[in-house]
């Protein structure tokens, strides 16, 4: 959706035993403000985004789903949506007919 990157800098070890390790990325600052939920319905929907639960959007056309899509993950920049935080997938299975339903 954009060009802006996030870099993969290492898998970060488990603070306790038992617990998963995590992965460290870096982004570079990215400027704007953070909008609101009705800001993100209106930006994404030129884009052929739905609403379809809190957070996540889904295009019914190409099957990409956003998670996560939240204010704090989202900045508008020259008035487009940059999701920098956002969790972008192509869903399968029930997940899939879970979006198309919600689409209808």
């Amino acid at each position: 959706m954009s060009d802006y990157q996030t870099r993969f800098e290492g898998i970060v070890p488990p603070e306790k035993a038992g617990w998963l390790p995590r992965i460290c990325i870096s982004q570079p600052e990215l400027p704007g403000i953070n909008p609101t939920p009705q800001q993100i319905r209106e930006t994404l929907g030129p884009y052929g985004f739905r609403e379809i639960s809190r957070d996540a959007f889904f295009d019914p056309e190409t099957h990409l789903l956003l998670t996560d899509a939240a204010p704090r993950n989202v900045r508008i920049v020259d008035g487009i949506p940059i999701p920098f935080d956002a969790i972008a997938q192509i869903p399968s299975g029930k997940v899939l007919e879970w979006a198309l339903a919600q689409c209808t």
